[in-house]
């Protein structure tokens, strides 16, 4: 049961997130969130995490360099 845990004993299905990139189009990061156990997301958490990557991207473009 479980998967192989990563850094700090956390397993890939406790964390769901999508790069973040920068004007260029490089990653520039991650947005994830993370829960105590291992859970499916549902499709309205996903899309929060969506909507929160696109704004944190918006201020990327925004910045100078």
């Amino acid at each position: 049961m479980g998967g192989q845990r990563g850094r700090g004993g956390i397993r890939p299905e406790q964390l769901p997130g999508c790069p973040v990139r920068d004007a260029d189009g490089e990653v520039f990061g991650t947005v994830c969130a993370l829960h105590e156990s291992a859970r499916q997301y549902s499709a309205e958490e996903q899309a929060a995490l969506e909507a929160f990557r696109q704004k944190v991207e918006a201020l990327l473009a925004g910045s100078p360099r």
